[in-house]
């Protein structure tokens, strides 16, 4: 089985700096670990990393210029659960 998505991404932008936080999902499969996708268009995906399953939060310093499309997924034993909603954030 797969864990289901992590609830409530958000996300805001304070100069170079991208914070997001969300939510553990609700019942399901337990999650071991996180996500972080981020594209340059909806629902693409041009970097994944890998989280830890106890971070409900994230700064990302230094993102270089440009919009983010940004979702999280759950993942448990290798296998990833369906996508958060998806943020957008520019960076300008």
């Amino acid at each position: 089985g797969v864990p289901n998505p992590p609830a409530n991404l958000t996300g805001s932008v304070s100069g170079t700096t991208i914070s997001l936080s969300w939510q553990a999902p609700s019942g399901g499969l337990a999650p071991t670990g996180y996500v972080l996708e981020v594209g340059g268009a909806p629902g693409t995906t041009t970097k994944s990393v890998p989280l830890l399953v106890g971070q409900r939060t994230l700064s990302l310093p230094g993102a270089p210029v440009g919009t983010y499309y940004i979702r999280m997924r759950a993942s448990a034993n290798g296998n990833l659960g369906a996508p958060s909603n998806e943020v957008v954030l520019t960076v300008r």
